[in-house]
């Protein structure tokens, strides 16, 4: 069993290697916060290897029959998000991300029953509008009159 030394250590590693990766990456398309990210979590898992106390909680290793008997996924959008998960996406400037994401968070918490022919559950929705807060509200009106929602705004 690996200690949590060990485990964190290996974290680093491959933290480092993906930061390298994206910072090819960024050098191509001018895109800096995918770097600041990886940058983050390198730096949290550096101080934790460096803390004189690692994290008393022990890591939950599973065993492959640990994973097969582990209970069915239920989705909150059939086959793309699960409930009790975070979910996050990255995508090249101007390719809906968005849109995309504001569309389905709407649908989500609206209770429509489909989401472009995916199954979804109605649910409470926490959406970070990190770009272009200031007319997110022009977007909600939209989707609102254009889905028959009028009722939310």
């Amino acid at each position: 069993m690996l200690t949590t030394k060990e485990i964190l250590t290996d974290l680093i590693e491959c933290v480092k290697a993906t930061a390298e990766e994206e910072q090819e990456k960024i050098d191509e398309q001018k895109e800096f916060s995918i770097l600041l990210r990886y940058r983050r979590n390198y730096r949290k898992a550096k101080a934790i290897l460096n803390a004189e106390e690692l994290p008393q909680k022990p890591l939950k290793l599973w065993s492959i029959r640990d994973l097969f008997e582990l209970s069915p996924v239920d989705y909150i959008v059939n086959k793309w998000i699960s409930e009790r998960s975070l979910c996050e996406v990255v995508g090249a400037q101007g390719s809906g991300k968005s849109f995309l994401m504001l569309d389905m968070s709407l649908t989500i918490a609206s209770g429509k029953k489909n989401f472009f022919g995916y199954a979804t559950q109605e649910g409470d929705v926490f959406y970070v509008a990190a770009e272009g807060g200031h007319s997110i509200h022009y977007r909600i009106r939209a989707w609102c009159e254009e889905n028959n929602k009028n009722q939310m705004i």
